[in-house]
C-alpha cells in the first residue's frame, strides 16, 4: 500500500506541474506505428473539411460515419464536411462522398470534452466492398480492461514536431490502462469519466492528424473512439479515448441514427 500511495502522490505532483496547459485535441496521429493497407482496416475513413484533411472515422453502415465531436466542433455548414473510404491513401482513390448533415454528443464543449462523439450523415450511401465495410461496436458494458490490447489506425504525421502528414494509413498497438491511474496525472486538467477510457505504450500514441479515429479490441470491435492527450506518446499522461462501452455515449449514437 505504502508503494501505491508513493506512486500516487508522484503523480499528483506531476499533475500540479503540468497543469497550467489547457486541454485541446490533438487532432491525433500515429506515433510508433507502422504502414498498412486499407484491406486490413476497411472500416476506416479519412474526414474533410472543406476539402482539407482534418480527423479519422468508421463506418457504421453505409450512410452513418461515427468520429469524434471536436472534429466537427467548427462546422458552419453539414455540407462541408466530406469523407473518403475504400482508401490507403486519404488523399484520393476510394469513395469521396460529402455529409448532409452532422451531429455532436449532448453537451459537448471544447473546454472538456465530455461526450466527444459525432455522427456524420452521408449525401449518398458506401458502396461496400471488400475495401469499405462497417465496423462492430463492443457491448455496452464491455469496456476494454486495463492491459488489454487496443489496436489504433490513422493518417498523419509521425513526429510531434511536425506538421507534414504522410498519404498512408498506419497503425499501432496500446494498452488500456485503469481509469484511476488515468485520472491521476490529469487530475488539475480535466476529469476523466466513466464516459472515456485512457490507453498508452512506450513510445506509441495517437497525436495530431487522427483524432475521431477507431480504437478496436483484440476481437475487432470498436470500443473506442481516439480522443484528446498531452503531447504524443508522452509517458506521463495516457491517451484518453471517447468509451462506446458506455450507454450514454451508445444511446446518443443509436438516436442519431434514427433521427438524423
Amino acid at each position: 500500500m505504502a508503494a501505491v500511495r508513493f506512486v500516487f502522490t508522484a503523480l499528483l505532483a506531476l499533475a500540479c506541474a503540468h497543469a497550467h496547459v489547457d486541454v485541446e485535441p490533438q487532432d491525433i496521429r500515429i506515433i510508433g506505428g507502422d504502414d498498412v493497407d486499407i484491406a486490413q482496416f476497411p472500416y476506416q475513413v479519412a474526414l474533410f473539411y472543406f476539402d482539407e484533411f482534418r480527423c479519422g472515422g468508421s463506418i457504421l453502415n453505409e450512410n452513418f460515419i461515427l468520429t469524434a465531436a471536436h472534429c466537427l466542433h467548427d462546422v458552419k455548414f453539414d455540407w462541408h464536411v466530406s469523407i473518403r473510404a475504400g482508401s490507403t491513401k486519404r488523399s484520393f482513390g476510394g469513395q469521396y462522398i460529402r455529409a448532409s448533415k452532422i451531429a455532436m454528443g449532448e453537451g459537448f464543449t471544447m473546454k472538456k470534452l465530455h461526450n466527444d462523439v459525432g455522427i456524420v450523415k452521408l449525401e449518398t450511401p458506401l458502396n461496400f466492398t471488400d475495401l469499405v465495410r462497417p465496423v462492430e461496436l463492443v457491448d455496452v458494458g464491455s469496456e476494454p480492461q486495463p492491459g488489454s490490447t487496443i489496436t489504433l489506425s490513422g493518417w498523419g504525421v509521425t513526429n510531434e514536431n511536425s506538421n507534414v502528414a504522410p498519404e498512408g494509413l498506419r497503425t499501432t498497438t496500446v494498452k488500456a490502462v485503469n481509469r484511476l491511474v488515468c485520472s491521476v496525472p490529469y487530475f488539475l486538467i480535466n476529469r476523466i469519466t466513466k464516459d472515456m477510457f485512457c490507453a498508452a505504450a512506450l513510445g506509441k500514441d495517437t497525436c495530431q492528424g487522427d483524432s475521431g479515429g477507431p480504437a478496436v479490441n483484440g476481437e475487432g470491435k470498436q470500443v473506442g473512439i481516439v480522443s484528446f492527450g498531452m503531447g504524443c506518446a508522452n509517458v506521463l499522461f495516457p491517451g484518453v479515448y471517447t468509451n462506446l462501452a458506455s450507454k450514454g455515449i451508445r444511446d446518443f449514437i443509436d438516436k442519431s441514427l434514427q433521427t438524423m
